[in-house]
């Protein structure tokens, strides 16, 4: 007698993703999904832990949620509903002392991580006259394909990828149909201040986050920090 598919069948739980609105109906994940992440967590690498995210939500909300062409806040947010539902409603990030550098651990109560927006945050943003861009939040694969480079080309790209349509009077241009060349000439005839608009756009986009505050247990020093990213609650 095969022991495959004798357990009951696990628990489902629904969500609603804060950016996108979507209602998710998910499973928690089950030992072997929870060794994909382990193994991830061990490298330490954020493409192989956002692999390993990818993985695992696309398996526990039965193939209908794919992480990579979600929102990357609704994508952090849907992995932590999980987490909180398969090992545990807390989780114990090692966070580095600012004055020593020291480890400390802290415990971090995961439905207390909500996504933060900026009161400024703005999807339509107004370039010149009667002409505006609507941006797109940016999608794990928008980060995975913007290639290789510093810092500012990297950001550069990213921008450019997030621009949706560009709004000329009455007339709409979808950046789907213009082509990235297209766009990315449209972008570059910009003054610093128009570009700083989009550059906004990404630095007030919601984004899960969580302020700790702790005393440093080698040096005493009063720490209060604020954790960005999926890896530092994985």
């Amino acid at each position: 007698m095969s022991l495959s598919g004798i357990i009951a069948s696990t628990p489902r739980h629904t969500t609603v993703l804060p950016v996108s609105g979507k209602k998710i109906e998910y499973r928690p994940f089950v030992v072997k999904e929870e060794k994909i992440l382990l193994m991830a967590a061990e490298t330490k690498d954020e493409k192989s832990i956002y692999s390993a995210i990818r993985e695992v939500v696309f398996s526990c909300t039965a193939g209908k949620v794919d992480v990579t062409k979600i929102p990357l806040t609704d994508m952090e947010y849907l992995f932590l509903q999980l987490r909180s539902h398969s090992v545990g409603e807390t989780t114990k990030p090692s966070i580095k002392c600012l004055k020593c550098g020291s480890p400390n651990e802290c415990e971090i109560v995961l439905k207390d991580i909500v996504p933060m927006t900026n009161p400024s945050h703005k999807k339509v943003i107004p370039i010149v006259d009667d002409i505006s861009v609507v941006m797109r939040y940016p999608t794990m694969e928008d980060v995975e394909t913007i290639g290789e480079g510093t810092e500012v080309e990297r950001t550069f790209r990213l921008i450019i990828r997030c621009i949706d349509k560009v709004l000329q009077g009455d007339t709409v241009h979808n950046a789907s149909e213009m082509g990235e060349d297209e766009v990315r000439g449209f972008v570059d005839e910009m003054t610093q201040d128009q570009f700083r608009r989009l550059f906004s756009f990404l630095e007030t986009m919601p984004r899960m986050e969580r302020k700790v505050e702790f005393v440093c247990g080698e040096c005493n020093e009063k720490n209060e920090q604020v954790l960005k990213g999926i890896a530092n609650f994985f």
